[in-house]
């Protein structure tokens, strides 16, 4: 952190930070810039509320308490992060568009690592002016047109051959969307989403592991 402002109030026991900051880390995950919050600390634990920052391109906003109990840390807290980019919320996806997410986490353990492994809650996400690169929403025509090209002959070789080819050669830009997801043992699950093209739907699972940052999705 680089801290360009704050105020600090303190006695024995407690201590009062408002920090205005350049750049705020969140471990490996993000680092989030202009951010201010404000900051308590006492026998309790640690305390953020009134937490604003630029994430992602979007607006974060947020706040969180981590306590001990008897050497286990205690965590929760409450996030909203809105008008990101999804091509740097998600880089290397192939994915454009805004979105707004806001969730509700908790956790317990040990560890930093046994925390993240038992992360769990809920949350929604808003996806606007998403495009999906390389999903061609027309494809299901064009792989007729090219099937009753080969004729009789038509195998699934033949449509190994051309069939890829086609699927990939277009953007599937989606009409806005809402998705409901849970956080359980880390990992985070989206029931089956349902993306409408007027050409297409595109149906996919998806699943992301916080521990590892990765997502995963599977469609049709």
């Amino acid at each position: 952190e680089r801290q360009r402002a704050g105020k600090v109030r303190h006695s024995i026991l407690h201590v009062d930070i408002d920090l205005t900051t350049g750049a705020l880390a969140a471990g490996p995950f993000a680092t989030a810039h202009d951010a201010s919050l404000s900051l308590k600390l006492d026998q309790e634990g640690i305390r953020v509320s009134d937490l604003k920052a630029r994430l992602f391109g979007g607006a974060l906003t947020g706040l969180f308490e981590l306590k001990n109990n008897d050497g286990t840390g205690l965590f929760s807290g409450q996030m909203k992060l809105a008008g990101a980019d999804l091509s740097a919320l998600l880089p290397n996806a192939g994915l454009s568009g805004s979105g707004d997410v806001s969730t509700a986490l908790s956790t317990s353990g040990k560890s930093v690592d046994a925390m993240a492994a038992a992360l769990s809650g809920s949350g929604t996400a808003t996806l606007r002016g998403l495009t999906i690169a390389g999903v061609n929403p027309d494809a299901f025509p064009a792989f007729v047109e090219k099937a009753d090209s080969i004729g009789r002959d038509i195998d699934a070789a033949k449509t190994a051959g051309f069939a890829p080819e086609i699927a990939a050669n277009g953007n599937f830009a989606a009409k806005d969307t809402e998705i409901a997801f849970t956080v359980a043992g880390g990992t985070l699950r989206a029931p089956p989403i349902s993306l409408d093209n007027p050409a297409a739907t595109l149906s996919a699972d998806v699943t992301a592991n916080l521990n590892a940052s990765t997502v995963s999705a599977k469609g049709a």
